[in-house]
């Protein structure tokens, strides 16, 4: 196998694993709705950092907060930090 096709399975391997992480993440909030179309989205788009176990909702609407049993539930897919970084440009932090 090429170095090339290595970096394309990777990166589809990664792209699939995002997707069922905002999926994962939306369906922890409640939302059930099609992400990708749905203008009424809770948050945006997700970021994650391996390096510290940290997750961000990124453009999150701005009365956004996460109740004990969400945090839970994100902390149980292998995150310690969630970062809320709301759409009037505001953030919340929660720790493990």
């Amino acid at each position: 196998m090429s170095l090339a096709r290595d970096i394309e399975k990777a990166y589809l391997t990664l792209d699939s694993l995002q997707n069922k992480l905002h999926i994962e993440v939306f369906r922890i909030l409640g939302f059930e709705g099609e992400w990708w179309w749905d203008s009424d989205v809770p948050f945006k788009d997700i970021s994650f950092d391996w390096y510290d176990s940290s997750i961000e909702l990124i453009d999150c609407a701005n009365d956004l907060k996460l109740n004990k049993s969400q945090r839970r539930e994100i902390w149980s897919l292998g995150f310690d930090k969630c970062w809320l970084k709301y759409r009037n440009g505001t953030q919340r932090y929660y720790r493990k």
